[in-house]
């Protein structure tokens, strides 16, 4: 509740929000950016070849079936990198066309629905000019 007011009344007096949202943004974790699109389309795919790899290379310890997998989950895993990459802009950039107030509340939102108030405040120093 503490960390709450303080991080209202810090926001309340910065002008400039841009580096804060960015920051708030940031530090949501990865896996909240990941669906609708990990359950449909090509990464369901994905997961699907790389399960049925896993199973053949277990039966059959062929090492180009190994190495396949490991290509496989390294495509995998750039792909989320670049889903939560375009998410987190596509967030940053929504937030920033709303007006100031609305940053403000959006922020607080997002730092209740992800326990980031002290992580936030911890950084305040970071956001002074």
């Amino acid at each position: 509740m503490y960390a709450e007011k303080q991080l209202k009344l810090f926001l309340e007096s910065r002008e400039d929000l841009e580096p804060i949202v960015k920051s708030c943004v940031l530090m949501i974790p990865d896996r909240v950016f990941y669906y609708p699109e990990i359950e449909q389309g090509t990464m369901n795919t994905y997961q699907m070849d790389i399960q049925e790899l896993v199973r053949q290379a277990r039966s059959s310890c062929d090492k180009d079936t190994f190495a396949g997998l490991f290509v496989l989950q390294q495509d995998y895993e750039r792909d989320l990198r670049q889903l939560v990459t375009l998410k987190r802009r596509l967030l940053i950039f929504g937030i920033l066309m709303q007006s100031k107030k609305k940053q403000r509340e959006v922020v607080l939102k997002l730092c209740a629905e992800h326990r980031l108030y002290k992580r936030l405040l911890a950084r305040r120093e970071s956001f002074r000019k």
